[in-house]
């Protein structure tokens, strides 16, 4: 999942992850966080991934697109 995540993303992107009751992934590029992924899980298995994005800082960052 992550390789697909970074090819959306791109290759300059950082992916973190933070674990909690539904963990996330915070993705930075050049060490600015902009935008944060919440993963449910069942059974061991992501079922479902919520997107949270800043989109001035994801148009800003270089290598977005």
């Amino acid at each position: 999942m992550a390789d697909n995540l970074i090819r959306c993303y791109g290759a300059h992107t950082t992916l973190v992850s933070y674990p909690a009751a539904n963990p996330v992934l915070l993705p930075f590029r050049e060490q600015r966080l902009f935008a944060a992924l919440r993963l449910t899980l069942a059974d061991g298995l992501i079922r479902r991934i919520d997107t949270t994005v800043d989109p001035g800082r994801a148009a800003a960052a270089p290598g977005s697109g």
